[in-house]
């Protein structure tokens, strides 16, 4: 679930970045997440009762035709939450790396 903190920390970082590699900086911390949180749930064998959660759940809405708010597995939500921030940062000096700028960034602290 994602917090405010971390809609603020995602616009500090496109601001920080600029707005064009802000964005790959967060898309980059996005899959991450997503990579950390499929890994989470693969090790605590939650993906398989997620995905059933998530086809019943499917299956009711193209039944009925009425969209309900999904909710999914309350009782095991903490134990599959992820630090989104970490993420972000993480996504963020990825992309420096990738970039080249963190050797130029570095490069120039070196002066200083």
């Amino acid at each position: 679930m994602m917090g405010a903190g971390d809609g603020k920390l995602m616009a500090v970082i496109a601001g920080y970045l600029g707005m064009d590699a802000g964005i790959w900086a967060i898309f980059t911390g996005m899959v991450i997440g997503a990579l950390w949180s499929l890994c989470r749930l693969w090790h605590g064998h939650g993906l398989k009762i997620r995905l059933i959660n998530l086809a019943v759940y499917f299956m009711q809405m193209f039944q009925t035709g009425k969209i309900k708010k999904y909710v999914g597995d309350l009782e095991s939500k903490r134990a599959y939450t992820i630090p989104l921030a970490v993420c972000m940062a993480g996504g963020t000096y990825l992309y420096l790396i990738a970039s080249g700028a963190a050797v130029l960034w570095s490069g120039w602290m070196a002066f200083c």
